[in-house]
């Protein structure tokens, strides 16, 4: 279905009409990950889905979704409201030929972008464990024709096991390993340890982390990738708000950070740039009480 019907409306023909658009996206969005409202509109989330996947297209990638706030992001990236430096930045440092790894691919944006860029002599790794983000995740890589893209359903921690993942249906990127107390549905899914999953002679160059508050447990388990790949970047959320509940504190996650041997920068997405940064300027950035406030982490094995 050609950008969907329902959705026609987004891609408008005049300046004035896309500014109101791109404005209602932003609102939209931002009640979307309001929890009053999420409570609020959880009983109309199935009938407000599509009969079918909806195809937006964003530059020349084809990609699929079938829920409402997944639709949204989709046009968000389209009309580059979402993240748009840390997009640039990717496509600056992915290089032909790398090996890169996309943990929490949710459904593909970041994995199809990175297929690209490291061309038919790379490869990347796109790991998602829930099920239906993952169906829409090989779906769009087949709507794409990648056969440079491993798509596997696990999530990554700090051990190879089982875990609960808790669902939440309102924001289908919001999916957490730990019980939010906001009645989440729950399933069990596949973890996996890189160290593990990786034989010891990979190469690895680029990884791209954002795994609600589970980024310490992944960082644990890839002690040994990290020790060997001496020029790695890591681009990683920092959510103190999402750590701390999943059991950890920020300073913590720094502090390991910074033992891996990795240069401590973020993304800071005002001013358009990458900047130096202590764990003291990180913390006092992000409230811990907040949920979205957060920065992406822009990190260099040294």
């Amino acid at each position: 279905m050609e950008e969907g019907r329902f959705f026609q409306w987004f891609v408008a023909d005049n300046d004035l009409e896309k500014n109101l658009n791109k404005f209602f996206l932003r609102v939209l969005f931002a009640l979307l990950n309001f929890r009053l409202f999420r409570l609020a509109t959880k009983p109309f989330v199935k009938s407000l889905r599509p009969i079918k996947d909806i195809l937006v297209k964003i530059e020349n990638y084809k990609m699929y979704a079938n829920t409402l706030d997944r639709i949204i992001v989709l046009y968000l990236w389209k009309f580059s409201i979402l993240e748009s430096y840390e997009s640039r930045i990717i496509k600056k440092i992915i290089k032909k030929g790398m090996i890169v790894l996309d943990i929490g691919a949710n459904i593909g944006y970041y994995t199809v972008q990175a297929a690209t860029l490291v061309g038919s002599k790379g490869k990347v790794f796109a790991f998602e464990p829930e099920l239906e983000n993952y169906s829409l995740l090989v779906k769009n890589i087949k709507a794409n024709s990648y056969n440079n893209i491993i798509p596997v359903q696990k999530a990554v921690s700090d051990k190879a096991g089982k875990t609960n993942l808790f669902l939440c249906e309102e924001n289908r990127g919001d999916h957490r390993i730990f019980d939010s107390d906001d009645d989440r549905n729950s399933i069990e899914v596949e973890t996996t340890r890189l160290d593990d999953f990786f034989p010891d002679n990979e190469h690895i160059d680029v990884i791209k982390m954002d795994i609600q508050g589970s980024e310490y447990l992944a960082l644990l388990g890839m002690e040994r990738i990290i020790k060997r790949n001496k020029r790695l970047i890591i681009i990683s959320e920092f959510s103190p708000y999402l750590l701390k509940r999943c059991g950890f504190s920020a300073e913590q996650f720094l502090n390991l950070i910074i033992n891996l041997g990795f240069k401590l920068q973020y993304i800071n997405e005002k001013k358009r740039r990458i900047e130096s940064a202590t764990p003291d300027n990180l913390i006092k950035m992000c409230d811990e009480n907040k949920l979205y406030d957060y920065v992406s982490l822009y990190l260099e094995n040294i």
